[in-house]
């Protein structure tokens, strides 16, 4: 359907928050992992089955929060919506978006699955495109921004940013004023093939250093790699934050390390930071293939949940 969140977006409702990824597909296997990650919540948080789930729309229920969240498996995007009281969506939120960094980890999709995105259905007045689109949220300035015209709104208090808790961006903002353990930089920067030559250059470390890297034949391509950035490291005059580090990623035209390493900081700040009402423990994730959307991978299954 062009409107798949239309049951969603009554005028009194909080607006259906939508998760997509760069190639704004759903990853196989994801809704069902955070589904069974949801309901294996310790006992102070269980959330049930509500009626009418099916395949692709989940009901579920908790006595932490009230109100009743629909997880909805969209082709495009996998939406969360809520009908209950707004001061309980950043809560909701974090531990939907917990659920998915805990996925993420436990079966390393870091690298194949590119950065969450946050947005919203576009309902924009001015928008001319009739096709089911999202727009964007600009939190700084409290506006949307459609993601195929362009045309920009004013966002709603209740209807968008309800969702966001200001003390969790104020959070991710610390954690980028501190400075990283060289370890942690390096195992997010080797995964994306880099050249530990060009990378050193880049990072101007002094050639004669890079020779004698080059010359060593103890050392292979990773630990290059990972002596140029202590150089790096170590010659800086002030201390290395990870802003410096994504800025002089960015700089450097690896702007998908340094989206990498964004979302590391996102994953850790929210692993971090669960409401202290909420406790949160790794579910194993059930990876599946995923179904055409809106059809059963078996013939003889009822598509409601039971």
């Amino acid at each position: 359907t062009n409107q798949p969140f239309e049951d969603f977006s009554d005028d009194n409702d909080v607006k259906p928050l939508l998760l997509t990824w760069d190639n704004e597909l759903v990853p196989n296997g994801l809704f069902t992992s955070l589904v069974v990650f949801l309901l294996r919540l310790q006992s102070q948080t269980q959330f049930q089955l509500g009626e009418g789930s099916y395949r692709n729309k989940i009901v579920l229920s908790c006595e932490v929060v009230e109100g009743i969240m629909y997880l909805v498996d969209h082709v495009n995007c996998l939406g969360i919506c809520y009908v209950g009281p707004k001061r309980n969506c950043p809560i909701i939120r974090q531990i939907v978006l917990k659920g998915i960094a805990s996925i993420v980890k436990k079966l390393d999709w870091n690298t194949c699955m590119g950065s969450v995105k946050e947005v919203f259905q576009c309902k924009i007045k001015r928008c001319t495109n009739t096709s089911f689109h999202f727009c964007g949220l600009n939190l700084d300035h409290g506006t949307l921004t459609c993601k195929k015209t362009g045309v920009s709104s004013n966002a709603n208090d209740f209807h968008h940013l309800s969702w966001f808790n200001t003390k969790d961006n104020h959070g991710e903002v610390e954690r980028l004023k501190q400075s990283p353990d060289c370890a942690d930089v390096f195992g997010l920067i080797k995964c994306h093939s880099v050249s530990w030559n060009e990378f050193g250059r880049e990072l101007k470390v002094d050639n004669n250093t890079r020779e004698s890297l080059r010359r060593d034949s103890s050392l292979d391509n990773e630990d290059r790699l990972e002596q140029v950035l202590n150089k790096w490291i170590e010659s800086q005059c002030s201390p290395v934050t990870w802003e410096h580090v994504i800025n002089t990623l960015s700089s450097m035209d690896l702007k998908k390390t340094a989206s990498s390493v964004r979302d590391y900081l996102k994953c850790q700040h929210m692993i971090n930071t669960s409401p202290k009402e909420v406790e949160v423990t790794d579910a194993p994730p059930v990876p599946v293939k995923r179904a055409n959307h809106g059809s059963l991978d078996d013939d003889n299954t009822s598509s409601e949940v039971r």
